[in-house]
């Protein structure tokens, strides 16, 4: 019975050790991180989430997961974000979004990701390169009139006629346009063509005429127009009537 139990402290003994010098055995193994999404090239939206699936792995035990978005050119400073998340365990996996900044530039940003386990061992470092295209938009419409001349004043006999013509267009979406004539001395408005729907198309072009009136004095013929934004712009032509 004696010999029975020394047997056992023995066996006993020997497994704890054997537990002690796989304790001490240093993780010299980084953990593993596989990155579904997003995919290389794909396109995101302002005021809209940039989505982030991934799966991570240790033989141990994992400590945090890094995620840094910035943009492709230096000049380029509207979005420059670090997410850091806490984790445990061998495995796990992650899915979130990142909401994307209202004024956001559209451009290039590249996606950085890595895991970090417990013994502060860093993954294979996963990159992807994403367009984001801004919805903002704060740029008005503009006007290109080649006749007659914009912010010129022009002469003309009375009851003739002014022809113009040109085009407007936006960097992102027309709404509408205006073509409007005016008593310069009064401000009353005498004409109006529109508003003339655009649709969202990003060019108009347009040719018609105005018919002057008959009593001789100054007119102002103004153009205006809308972006979908409601960005307004307006340009004008004065007409001297003789």
């Amino acid at each position: 019975m004696r010999l029975y139990s020394l047997f056992l402290v023995l066996l006993g003994g020997l497994f704890l050790f054997n537990m002690g010098c796989k304790s001490l055995k240093p993780d010299l193994e980084p953990p593993t991180l596989t990155l579904q999404k997003p995919n290389d090239l794909d396109t995101f939206y302002s005021t809209k989430y940039l989505p982030i699936e991934a799966n991570l792995a240790d033989n141990e035990n994992l400590s945090e997961f890094s995620l840094q978005i910035t943009p492709v050119t230096a000049e380029n400073k509207s979005w420059d974000t670090l997410v850091t998340l806490t984790i445990y365990g061998q495995s796990t996996y992650l899915f979130f979004q990142v909401p994307i900044p209202d004024k956001v530039k559209s451009g290039n940003y590249q996606i950085t990701a890595y895991a970090t386990d417990a013994e502060n061992l860093t993954s294979d470092t996963i990159r992807r390169n994403v367009y984001i295209k801004s919805l903002f938009d704060e740029q008005p419409p503009q006007f290109n009139i080649s006749e007659p001349q914009l912010y010129s004043t022009i002469t003309t006999f009375s009851s003739n006629t002014v022809v113009y013509f040109g085009e407007v267009f936006d960097n992102q979406a027309l709404s509408d346009m205006n073509i409007a004539l005016y008593n310069e001395a009064t401000q009353k408005m005498l004409y109006q063509k529109g508003p003339i729907a655009l649709n969202g198309i990003t060019q108009y072009d347009f040719a018609d005429f105005l018919k002057m009136p008959a009593t001789t004095g100054t007119y102002r013929i103004v153009f205006s127009a809308r972006d979908t934004m409601l960005n307004t712009t307006t340009a004008w032509v004065l007409v001297k009537v003789i």
